[in-house]
């Protein structure tokens, strides 16, 4: 029987008419609700996704349908760096603590609206959040309009926009350890022992682990370490095809750093100098598992009885991957041609390019394309 509380509830009424809760949930839900502090009361769609799990999306796409809340579909790869860095900037005026709010309750300052002067977009995932008109009075916005977007979407957005702290670089910032830059003796260029000890003292372990975090998360598509001298070597990150530097560590062998960065990598020999070597790192980082392919390659310096190697990682980073065809770029005749080609039941496409050019990108889209249940599809590749 229907009480007079699941029928005053505007939003609940809604919900339930469009089959999102069931009345039991909603029911319980409505009591729940009426329990809390007033001062610290969750919003009906709060306390559903809180604590009865009903999926987030289902119901805040609901209360935007609502409310009257335009709703934005955005994908982060899409999104140009200088519109992250307008968000960034948006944040600069604001206490800690709103900040947190912020990247906890999925809320950006997205952009100015083109058509209204000083009106502002903010992103929500929640779009009826208490804390966006606090926000909003904080940053002095005259005026602001939210626009709902996923939870996934807006979440990839927040991680950008809100890099999470690297605890290993944390771990070196904080370390007061000097690194002892006497003449090396050319003897002992090669001593293991020398080498572990520098290792342990550089905290070079820590450099290699928050360079791999911090690639993945500028969006880098390769680290490159290449040594600079039997002092020096520099770590550069290839972002938008272009090679940055990141960070040239000074004070320690080069063959250090290679000897780390091997010992974190599948399939390569740390004690191998003379040949190319291709390997692997796997890690989690920021709730994904990234992939990183690691070939390394002896080089010649102006001391030749050093040991150099250059390394090139490259980050396989399956957010990224484009299985469209469409957002290849390919236009008119050359895109049917293409299609026509991975089509054939037999035959050859090869596709050439420089690093970076979008081969390994062409085959996954091209793959994604032809397969389905009815055929088996086998992939050969060295390195996979």
């Amino acid at each position: 029987m229907a009480t007079v509380m699941d029928i005053t509830d505007k939003l609940g009424y809604y919900l339930l008419k469009k089959g999102v809760v069931d009345f039991p949930t909603l029911e319980r839900a409505l009591r729940l609700k009426e329990k809390e502090d007033p001062s610290h009361r969750r919003s009906l769609a709060q306390i559903l996704v809180q604590e009865f799990q009903v999926d987030h999306d289902s119901v805040f796409r609901e209360v935007a349908n609502l409310y009257g809340f335009r709703q934005l579909k955005l994908s982060v790869e899409d999104l140009p760096e200088h519109r992250l860095e307008f968000m960034r900037k948006m944040l600069e005026p604001l206490p800690e603590s709103l900040r947190v709010i912020m990247e906890e309750d999925k809320i950006v300052v997205y952009k100015y609206d083109e058509s209204v002067p000083y009106k502002l977009i903010i992103l929500a995932a929640d779009p009826i959040n208490k804390n966006i008109p606090v926000i909003a009075r904080a940053i002095g916005a005259k005026r602001y309009e939210v626009f709902y977007v996923p939870l996934n979407q807006l979440s990839a957005i927040i991680d950008r926009v809100f890099p999470q702290e690297n605890e290993f670089l944390k771990v070196l910032e904080d370390s007061s350890l000097e690194i002892n830059d006497e003449e090396v003796d050319e003897e002992a260029a090669l001593d293991e022992e020398a080498i572990d000890n520098e290792i342990n003292k550089s905290l070079l372990v820590n450099l290699v682990e928050g360079m791999l975090i911090e690639a993945v998360r500028k969006g880098a598509s390769d680290i490159h370490i290449v040594p600079r001298g039997k002092r020096s070597s520099e770590i550069l990150f290839r972002i938008d095809g272009k090679l940055r530097t990141w960070h040239i560590q000074e004070g320690v062998r080069p063959e250090a750093m290679t000897a780390v960065v091997k010992d974190r990598s599948r399939n390569i020999d740390r004690f191998e100098r003379e040949t190319a070597q291709d390997g692997f790192i796997q890690r989690k980082i920021d709730g994904h598992m990234i992939r990183f392919r690691v070939s390394v390659l002896p080089i010649v310096g102006k001391e030749f009885q050093y040991k150099y190697e250059s390394i090139v990682i490259r980050i396989l980073d399956d957010r990224k991957v484009i299985t469209d065809l469409d957002k290849l770029g390919f236009g008119g005749k050359a895109k049917e041609f293409f299609i026509k080609a991975i089509s054939k039941p037999q035959g050859m496409i090869i596709v050439t390019g420089p690093t970076g050019s979008g081969k390994s990108t062409t085959l996954i889209a091209a793959l994604s394309y032809i397969m389905n249940p009815e055929i088996n599809v086998l992939t050969v590749e060295d390195p996979v």
